[in-house]
């Protein structure tokens, strides 16, 4: 469990403000993007099998907190292939070899502002290099086992490929061998907000959250200071 004194009073501040104030170190624990961070950093990228060391980490850090194995926003979920392959309420987002089939890729290139862009406004937004990914993939027949080497490559795709490779290693091991936190009970959270504690998730796809407990300040001093971990 995270915890900090104060953040500038955030919680107050609307929707996507908590997670811009956030810290670098805890953004990489969350999937939020700082800057600009690698989101992807490979030891061998020709030799990394493309969907699931280059799309699913794109899909999981852009597209999972509203379609992901706990939120499906329009019956669709995009954490798996099987969940990939299925759709949402309306239909199929992937066609193999065909981007004007494919409403994954057709909702990533609306224009700003419309509607129907994804991710929605408000959202961590996917980079153009992550787009050209996505449809290059797709273009080459969204294939689940194929490794990079195995994929005709232009010029532009050779060199985001290998900007991956290239990252900055500092980045690389802030995103290795995270482990997964176990849920805080109910009743935790529940005791810590009647000392008025606030609880807040950081992400619909871990457990991690949030302690802000300004109104608290015998808080560094007590057991709730520990990890969840600890509590359990």
């Amino acid at each position: 469990m995270g915890a900090t004194g104060h953040f500038g009073g955030t919680l107050t501040h609307g929707k996507g403000y908590m997670k811009d104030a956030l810290p670098s170190a805890i953004k990489k624990i969350v999937g939020i993007q700082a800057g600009e961070e690698k989101l992807i950093l490979l030891e061998n990228v020709q030799e990394a099998h493309v969907y699931d060391a280059i799309i699913q980490p794109i899909l999981r850090q852009r597209c999972q907190s509203c379609h992901g194995d706990k939120k499906q926003e329009g019956g669709l979920a995009l954490h798996n292939r099987e969940s990939l392959l299925k759709g949402g309420e309306e239909g199929s987002v992937l066609t193999a070899g065909k981007l004007e089939k494919s409403e994954l890729y057709a909702r990533l290139i609306l224009p700003e502002g419309h509607e129907g862009r994804m991710p929605p406004k408000g959202r961590t937004p996917i980079s153009a290099e992550q787009i050209q990914l996505i449809g290059w993939w797709i273009e080459q027949g969204a294939d689940f086992e194929k490794k990079a080497k195995d994929l005709k490559q232009n010029d532009k795709i050779a060199a985001i490929l290998k900007n991956l490779e290239e990252g900055d290693s500092s980045v690389k091991s802030a995103y290795a061998a995270l482990p997964d936190a176990p849920s805080l009970p109910e009743d935790a959270i529940q005791q810590l907000q009647l000392k008025g504690i606030k609880v807040i998730p950081l992400s619909a796809d871990n457990n991690y959250v949030m302690v802000n407990a300004i109104n608290y300040p015998e808080f560094f001093r007590c057991r709730y200071a520990g990890s969840v971990k600890d509590e359990r």
